[in-house]
């Protein structure tokens, strides 16, 4: 049997464990193994950790904590003012930390910096984002005010 439903029109998901909302207008989901996937724009935000990413489809294992958002995908953390934008990005929910590729800007407030690249790995809302162009380790511009 196939444990999967396919829901459409404002849909919210909420999860307790990890502590979730996913927003989306088309879900197909497979409530046995806690996936989603949705080939229409799509929020997954992370209420504790004030994390959210938007994609414009992207799917979700919540029995791995792991989310993978694609097309013009913007992560934004509340609490750090740290924002990043790339075509692809990994979230692994727990440990907080992105995986980006494909055109990545990131921006933080404080310290103030902006980088550019193909590639960053790092936790959003930690300040810690390293960022990489064919495999050259980008040097953080830290900017004082």
């Amino acid at each position: 049997a196939i444990h999967q439903a396919t829901l459409s029109q404002n849909i919210e998901l909420i999860s307790l464990n990890p502590p979730l909302q996913v927003a989306t207008d088309s879900l197909t989901w497979n409530y046995q193994n806690r996936f989603g996937k949705s080939d229409r724009p799509i929020q997954i935000l992370d209420r504790e950790q004030q994390t959210s990413i938007t994609g414009n489809k992207g799917e979700i294992n919540l029995l791995q904590k792991q989310a993978i958002l694609e097309d013009g995908v913007k992560g934004i953390n509340q609490l750090k003012l740290a924002e990043i934008f790339a075509r692809q990005i990994t979230w692994k929910i727990d440990t907080e930390e992105v995986e980006a590729t494909g055109n990545v800007i990131y921006e933080q407030a404080n310290p103030q910096a902006r980088l550019t690249g193909e590639k960053a790995i790092g936790a959003l809302g930690k300040n810690n984002i390293v960022v990489t162009s064919n495999g050259k380790q980008q040097v953080k511009t830290v900017i004082e005010n």
